[in-house]
């Protein structure tokens, strides 16, 4: 099971005291899997860790019950691609900014996750990105209902793991992982795109 011990820590702080570069490094020790579909859209989202004082945490957000696609699930900030935008990068960084008015230039872009398919038909990248004391977060309420962090070593609890099994839908099947913490069930691709960062933090 993934997210057997707790990432950080304060062992993981004595030992690397530049957190952002160790993270960096485990993330590219492994290539991120790039998926081509037929027929499925490009999108991509920014996974954030947020670093406060010694806590680190990953922001989520609770998507508008108002969106057409989506509507009320926990994700991270992003979307698809607009005019001009040639790398995932753009994409998760210009969602970040119309989405909690994260600026762009605050983000420190640690690498990437394996890319992750919906049944909804969309082939997502992760993003990662680092903010360290960032400033007050600016939703905009007609994308965003609310915001949350939860501390990554919470995350990385087992007791907060969940294997709901595998759906199939189209004639693929997904893995369904969920996380309950912090009173919520993150599920769904959001879970798996979690699943993805603590094990390439682990390993």
């Amino acid at each position: 099971m993934y997210g057997r011990r707790q990432v950080v820590n304060g062992q993981w702080y004595d030992r690397f005291m530049d957190l952002p570069d160790r993270i960096r490094h485990l993330l590219a020790r492994t290539a991120a899997r790039t998926l081509h579909i037929d027929g499925f859209r490009p999108a991509a989202v920014l996974v954030p860790f947020i670093q406060r004082g010694e806590n680190v945490s990953l922001l989520f957000t609770l998507r508008s019950h108002k969106l057409p696609l989506h509507a009320g699930q926990i994700s991270f900030p992003g979307g698809q691609p607009e005019h001009g935008e040639q790398h995932a990068r753009e994409t998760a960084l210009r969602e970040s900014q119309e989405e909690l008015g994260i600026d762009p230039a605050a983000v420190a872009i640690l690498g990437r996750l394996d890319d992750v398919a919906t049944p909804s038909r969309f082939l997502i990248t992760p993003v990662v990105g680092w903010l360290h004391e960032p400033a007050p977060f600016q939703p905009d309420a007609r994308e965003v209902d609310e915001f949350f962090e939860v501390a990554l070593a919470e995350l990385g609890d087992p007791d907060c793991f969940h294997d709901a099994g595998v759906a199939e839908h189209d004639g693929r099947s997904y893995q369904l992982p969920e996380y309950h913490v912090a009173g919520r069930v993150i599920w769904g691709a959001t879970a798996r795109m979690v699943q993805n960062l603590l094990f390439r933090l682990e390993h």
